[in-house]
């Protein structure tokens, strides 16, 4: 462009007779450029004044191009939280509010308030028999089969599974190792009780916890991989004896009981003070027949009878109580407690054993019938 001027102004002195050796040639370019700067000036004059005319006529109306946006926000609420899992228990997150009264009597208040909440706690602490269990969900049963120790298998299942990590997720998966085990399926529910402690881990380390935790164990952190591991260990062993002390409490228990037959009577035990002395005196009706020394042998036999029973036994004898006597004996097998009621009748400690005395196995009436049969062939025999 600057050329395509400089060029105009060079013709333009051609024309009025200058020569490129005339020395004014240079006057007559700069008085050329001159005249053109001079009508470029007029030009931009003129344009700006057309262009403050349009726009101000522009103004006068309204286009698409004044539309704007006032205010434009690009937040999107976030996904609401998963329901937790049906049949746990959820904490109420809301502070109770408590109204400080002044009263004349503030200790006593204070006892009866002391009074009422243990009544109630007694209560509440009860376990309801229709409290339900909380189940697994789809999620957390497809959470369950993951292999043990497969870390990011599992991280990346919780990332992809938002539901995985809910109120009551641990304690479903614990239930539902429980229920495996029972059903004798030990691999599901070594799986359950490692995916439930993984997830009580994550909880327990705060807010950050999910991403700490998987963070230490796929790096294979050696202290807090053997922490969790020994953990989870532990944890299913406890599980194992759960479930055989579960299944022994369901299977009955056969035992033995001392109870009287007659309501009127009264079980009682003769407990010997020691053995017996040295000097013996046999007075009033019913031994005429019998010896110093029979006596002392039938006393010494008590005595060491007594001495040979546990401790426990013994204390519960000497106390007189049926009760007792009977948890010991419900404590024993059949056939030990069997003998011991044998030996406590064979001593003379055990008082209306022979007729009074029933056991509550189911085996009694044949015991009874047994004995019948004995006395009557014994009677026979005399005659």
């Amino acid at each position: 462009m600057l050329l395509s001027l400089l060029l105009q102004v060079w013709e333009d002195a051609k024309k009025a007779g200058i020569e490129k050796d005339d020395p004014k040639l240079g006057d007559k370019l700069t008085e050329g450029l001159k005249t053109h700067v001079k009508m470029l000036g007029e030009h931009q004059a003129k344009f700006r004044e057309e262009l403050e005319k349009e726009e101000a006529e522009q103004k006068k109306k309204i286009t698409s191009d004044d539309l704007h946006d006032g205010w434009d926000s690009h937040y999107v609420p976030p996904a609401p939280a998963p329901e937790p899992i049906k049949g746990a228990l959820v904490e109420d997150p809301k502070k109770k509010k408590t109204t400080q009264i002044e009263v004349l009597n503030p200790k006593g208040v204070a006892a009866a308030s002391d009074s009422f909440a243990s009544t109630s706690a007694s209560s509440s602490s009860a376990p309801d028999e229709d409290e339900e269990l909380p189940e697994l969900t789809p999620t957390l049963e497809a959470f369950s089969k993951l292999p043990l120790k497969a870390y990011e298998k599992s991280w990346e299942f919780i990332k992809a599974h938002r539901d995985t990590i809910v109120p009551g997720a641990s304690d479903a998966l614990l239930v539902a190792a429980f229920k495996a085990q029972t059903d004798g399926n030990a691999e599901h529910a070594r799986r359950c009780v490692h995916q439930s402690l993984l997830l009580q881990y994550c909880e327990k380390l705060g807010k950050d916890g999910v991403s700490l935790f998987f963070r230490k164990m796929v790096a294979q952190d050696v202290r807090a991989t053997s922490i969790f591991e020994k953990d989870v260990l532990d944890t299913y062993a406890h599980l194992v004896e759960r479930v055989r002390l579960s299944k022994t409490e369901a299977e009955p228990v056969e035992q033995i009981q001392l109870v009287p037959e007659n309501p009127e009577t009264k079980i009682s035990f003769t407990i010997p003070d020691g053995p017996p002395p040295e000097h013996l005196e046999l007075e009033g009706p019913g031994f005429e027949n019998v010896t110093v020394e029979e006596v002392r042998k039938v006393l010494q036999m008590r005595w060491d009878v007594f001495q040979g029973f546990d401790p426990v036994f013994q204390e519960a004898l000497k106390s007189q109580d049926l009760d007792k006597v009977n948890k010991v004996l419900g404590n024993m097998k059949v056939g030990e407690a069997e003998d011991l009621v044998k030996m406590l009748d064979m001593a003379g400690i055990l008082n209306f054993s022979g007729g009074g005395i029933r056991d509550e196995t189911g085996n009694a009436d044949d015991e009874e019938e047994e004995e019948e049969e004995e006395e009557e062939e014994e009677e026979a025999g005399d005659k």
